[in-house]
């Protein structure tokens, strides 16, 4: 954590960084739960709601935060492996909404303005605190491990206290191959289940999902079992499972 915060008080006397911490009014959950449209007509916003945490932040805290309307739809190879004609048409809205959102960002002066002076590798970087990346040291491994290589390109002052091993980098990648493989399955179990992306259901629904969940979570340790290494026991393919299972009820 030291090094950490050694690298943190460098980056903040760049300029780029300085220009996109300028103080922006800003609504934290623009999300389509939280927004109205009329009926009639769903380009016509109504309402928007949830504005208790509504905060005066730096501008890059909000750079890296693209609303749920705004993104690609997660397609599964699996799920999506008979896509008709509503999926095709979803898609296509989708992207509509992404490209709509991405001008209109740019086009916000502060927003737009912190985007074209930060680079995205500072900014995920400086917006590690407010999305709780220091907790996972992961992803912190991984954007400290970025920091370092980019450094001098970045325009970074003297040199990067953090300085991995060779040994340090092929375990990390061995980390983050887990950490995407857990999250490709949290996605998949999420449209499956028509949970939350936490594991949350309604309690209506819990004795529909549950068993649904538990065949999915033996059949995830059948296929780790199946497709373990050589040298690899089906002891430790078990083990690898658990670990990678992204929610805690087995």
């Amino acid at each position: 954590m030291d090094i950490n915060q050694s690298i943190l008080e460098a980056i903040t006397d760049v300029k780029a960084v300085q220009t996109a911490s300028k103080p922006v009014l800003f609504h934290p959950d623009f999300h389509t739960r939280n927004l109205f449209v009329d009926s009639r007509d769903p380009t016509q916003i109504t309402g928007i709601i949830d504005w208790q945490a509504t905060a005066i932040d730096p501008t890059f805290v909000h750079v890296e935060e693209i609303p749920d309307f705004a993104q690609e739809l997660p397609l599964d190879r699996t799920l999506d492996a008979m896509r008709d004609t509503e999926t095709a048409v979803a898609q296509a809205d989708a992207q509509r909404c992404a490209g709509t959102w991405a001008v209109m960002a740019h086009l916000c002066p502060k927003l737009g303005g912190a985007a074209s002076v930060l680079d995205p590798l500072l900014c995920r970087y400086m917006t590690a605190l407010g999305f709780g990346w220091l907790d996972d040291v992961v992803s912190l491994g991984s954007l400290l491990t970025d920091l370092s290589r980019q450094w001098k390109e970045l325009g970074l002052p003297d040199h990067c206290l953090y300085q991995p091993s060779q040994a340090d980098n092929e375990d990390l990648s061995v980390k983050l191959d887990e950490l995407e493989s857990t999250q490709r399955l949290r996605m998949y179990l999420a449209r499956l289940l028509r949970c939350e992306t936490d594991g949350w259901v309604t309690a209506e629904r819990w004795e529909e999902v549950l068993p649904i969940y538990r065949e999915q979570y033996e059949q995830f340790k059948i296929a780790c079992i199946a497709s373990r290494e050589e040298g690899e026991s089906e002891a430790d393919a078990v083990e690898k499972a658990e670990r990678l299972w992204p929610f805690d009820q087995r």
